[in-house]
């Protein structure tokens, strides 16, 4: 289940380290295992998406969360060539020296920066203000979704466009949680509530118009014109468990 918000930018503890923990303890090439799907459902995305502004061969561009970068390099670059450059952020040092080890090219830059909690002044110090930011399953992590929104406002230029996906509950996700549920489990199993989003979904119906309108209010919260927000359903199908782990 995801929900995709495009944007107009027109005006204007102990749980913190399990957390990063977490999120450094990942491995990137797993990430990749989904990558069959993660095009298709992405590419389904770019294909429906009306920008307002056609877009010129002297933007810059804002990857936000880009993982192990196989996404950009293979499928999201060649449709913003020509351009200025490419800046690819994560919160994971981990992803980003891989990405930069596996999928560089000469448009893209590498930089460190948490949505939520960093400081974007210092990647547009260094790059300047964004044409566009694409945020492809990077939001269903933030706590925090008023800041990360007012953080997505300064990375854009006047009249920058923002379109950001993410999931709003998933199976395995369901499967997860109600695997941590279980006594025997806790010691060794992350408690998924702490590591998504307080808006996630576990093992519950998905309310779609609370969280449009919980969107939407946090990016009209930010300075941020929202042109679209809805939600829809989509299926990653696997043939085999094997498949799904990679294998």
């Amino acid at each position: 289940m995801s929900s995709s918000p495009i944007l107009d930018n027109e005006a204007a503890n102990s749980e913190d380290h399990q957390t990063e923990t977490i999120e450094e303890g990942l491995d990137p090439v797993s990430f990749t295992y989904l990558k069959a799907n993660m095009y298709r459902e992405h590419q389904n995305v770019l294909e429906k998406v009306k920008f307002r502004q056609q877009q010129g061969d002297d933007w810059r561009y804002l990857d936000l969360g880009c993982g192990p970068g196989n996404f950009l390099k293979e499928i999201l670059l060649p449709r913003l060539r020509p351009c200025k450059c490419v800046v690819a952020v994560d919160s994971s040092r981990q992803m980003l020296s891989y990405a930069q080890q596996h999928h560089d090219a000469h448009e893209v830059f590498f930089e460190l920066l948490d949505i939520e909690h960093g400081n974007p002044n210092e990647i547009v110090a260094k790059y300047g203000q964004f044409d566009r930011v694409y945020a492809f399953l990077i939001f269903h992590f933030v706590k925090d979704l008023n800041q990360a929104y007012r953080n997505v406002y300064q990375l854009l230029r006047q009249g920058g466009e923002c379109l950001a996906v993410n999931f709003m509950r998933t199976g395995i996700s369901d499967v997860w949680h109600q695997i941590y549920e279980k006594e025997a489990w806790k010691e060794y199993v992350p408690n998924p509530v702490e590591v998504l989003s307080k808006r996630f979904c576990f093992n519950e119906e998905v309310p779609h118009k609370a969280l449009v309108t919980d969107e939407m209010n946090a990016v009209a919260a930010a300075g941020l014109d929202i042109v679209d927000c809805h939600t829809y359903t989509s299926q990653w199908i696997f043939p085999t468990a094997d498949a799904w782990l990679g294998k």
